[in-house]
């Protein structure tokens, strides 16, 4: 049997098949069950706390720290050579101790929206990291497919390859 749909954007269309219509909207449904809705990572609402500690060291005589603790956000846009990034800064306390043959230095700050860098994400939903130096070098791609070869050391001379083997989603 026919039922006459009766809205603006219907029309074009003075009756529709039922088994039509039940078709299109099943079709509908299980193609939406395939797609996954992308989040863009360019959120400024997006806080990471970070504790970083790098140690060097040769024996008792020279022993260096410097440690990092506190937060790291997205705020506003700034262009750089032509693309769009989001400022990375960041606000905690920053420490340094260092040991040598005997001298001692010790220096402690606290650091309030410090620049630290800055992220931009391309069109292909991979997310790029510039450093206070000026050096690029590609943080993560959500573009990835199973079977795909991903670089290990985008920013070094070393290779290092690895294979996808699993795609997984985590919403957090």
């Amino acid at each position: 049997s026919y039922y006459s749909l009766h809205f603006p954007i219907f029309t074009p269309l003075k009756t529709l098949n039922m088994k039509t219509l039940a078709t299109l909207i099943l079709s509908l449904i299980v193609l939406s069950g395939y797609s996954q809705e992308y989040f863009s990572f360019m959120d400024t609402n997006s806080t990471w706390r970070q504790t970083k500690l790098v140690r060097c060291g040769h024996g008792p005589s020279f022993m260096e720290y410097t440690r990092h603790d506190g937060q790291v956000y997205l705020r506003s846009d700034t262009m750089i050579n032509n693309k769009i990034y989001k400022k990375l800064l960041f606000t905690g306390h920053s420490s340094y101790y260092l040991y040598n043959h005997g001298d001692t230095k010790n220096s402690y700050a606290f650091l309030c929206d410090y620049y630290y860098g800055a992220i931009r994400e391309d069109s292909l939903k991979t997310i790029f990291f510039r450093d206070s130096t000026g050096h690029e070098k590609r943080l993560y791609s959500f573009n990835y497919q199973m079977g795909d070869s991903v670089n290990l050391h985008d920013d070094s001379n070393m290779q290092g390859y690895s294979k996808v083997k699993a795609i997984d989603s985590v919403w957090v």
